[in-house]
């Protein structure tokens, strides 16, 4: 008589197993490399309700132990396809074929990123997801925000600018991060089309000049907009308002072409509305001989070349989620010129002059002086 807790039989046990998952396996020749992981010699045993049971003799019913042990032998095949294979170098390069490409144009993007500011001189934006989304006209006037909305708070964008002489160009790269900027906190990052070249840079004439600032173009508001005698801003509905603008000089490249561009932006919102919806116009000038031609540039989704997730997928949102919606404001014609300071407009009953015509004058302020609080606009 044998005690239950004696180890015996354990090589007829393994041999009697075998050649059951032997059977099963006779289209592929894998079952002995799983026998010996799932049992190996060294430790044989198996227990059951602090039993062990070391022969095929102690189970209770030997019909019914083979089908159990043919299931056995299938459900651990399985667990060990699933464990084993997964870690061979050709299923690894099978895996990895799937989502190499677009892995590789993620990584592509952010070695870009790092390449070109370690090389170039870049101005650097940080703000919260939600403000690039919203405010992307006083970011970047041509370029929406190239992220997707998110419902977790704490992510941020930053945004790279190259710069020449100090002067802006589109080349633009933007990143998307949660908490602290890291590389490790990266969540998506895009890129423009534009690219300056050494070519390009070099061909750059900044003797040139940009396009001159003087009132013209507070003359082209006082067309669009009135002042009221109760010191209101009317737009041509006759809606108190909350005007705004300013003008920016960038290093434009389109296609392969370089502008020395002039561009200003108008902007307001009702007073009486409440949903922060705001209307704005934009216009830009290229500086050549004496004299300013209109430039058409592109939207938004012709100007950003791809915007990609960490997973190589699109980041691209389907449509803008902007405060800003555009609105023919500002007529294009060679020769108006505009002011180079941020300013908002007041009626002229607010000035010491108290000229009650309905006109409007134009306060230039600083970005830091642009509040919601103080102008009813955004910085």
């Amino acid at each position: 008589m044998k005690k239950k807790n004696d180890i015996v039989g354990e090589q007829e046990f393994e041999k009697h197993l075998k050649e059951k998952m032997n059977e099963l396996s006779s289209s592929v020749n894998c079952f002995d490399k799983i026998s010996s992981r799932a049992f190996p010699e060294k430790d044989s045993d198996f227990s059951d309700s602090e039993f062990t049971v070391s022969d095929l003799e102690n189970v209770t019913g030997r019909r019914k132990a083979v089908p159990v042990l043919k299931w056995t032998a299938v459900a651990a095949a399985i667990v060990l396809f699933v464990g084993i294979l997964p870690q061979t170098a050709f299923v690894q390069e099978f895996l990895s074929n799937l989502g190499r490409d677009r892995d590789n144009k993620y990584r592509s993007v952010l070695a870009e990123i790092s390449r070109e500011t370690s090389e170039h001189t870049y101005k650097i934006y940080d703000m919260t997801l939600e403000d690039y989304i919203k405010k992307d006209v006083l970011v970047t006037p041509f370029y929406s925000c190239p992220f997707c909305e998110r419902e977790k708070e704490d992510i941020n964008v930053r945004v790279y600018v190259r710069t020449l002489d100090d002067i802006p160009t589109n080349q633009i790269y933007a990143v998307e991060y949660a908490g602290d900027y890291s590389e490790a906190n990266i969540l998506a990052a895009a890129e423009s089309k534009a690219k300056f070249t050494d070519e390009d840079v070099e061909s750059i004439d900044l003797d040139n000049g940009f396009y001159d600032s003087d009132n013209e173009m507070h003359k082209v508001i006082n067309s669009c907009f009135m002042g009221s005698k109760r010191d209101a801003v009317l737009d041509s509905d006759g809606n108190a308002v909350y005007l705004a603008s300013f003008s920016r000089n960038d290093l434009f490249k389109l296609d392969d072409t370089v502008y020395d561009l002039t561009t200003d932006v108008i902007y307001y919102r009702t007073a009486a509305d409440d949903s922060g919806v705001y209307y704005y116009d934009i216009r830009s000038y290229q500086y050549n001989n004496g004299k300013a031609a209109a430039v058409s540039v592109p939207e938004s989704d012709k100007l950003w070349k791809r915007s990609l997730n960490f997973d190589g997928s699109s980041a691209m949102p389907k449509s803008s989620a902007s405060l800003f919606n555009k609105k023919e404001l500002l007529p294009v014609s060679e020769g108006d010129k505009v002011g180079t300071s941020p300013c908002y407009y007041m009626p002229y009953a607010n000035t010491e002059e108290e000229i009650l015509d309905g006109g409007l004058v134009h306060m230039e302020i600083t970005r830091s002086e642009m509040s919601d609080e103080n102008t009813g606009i955004y910085t």
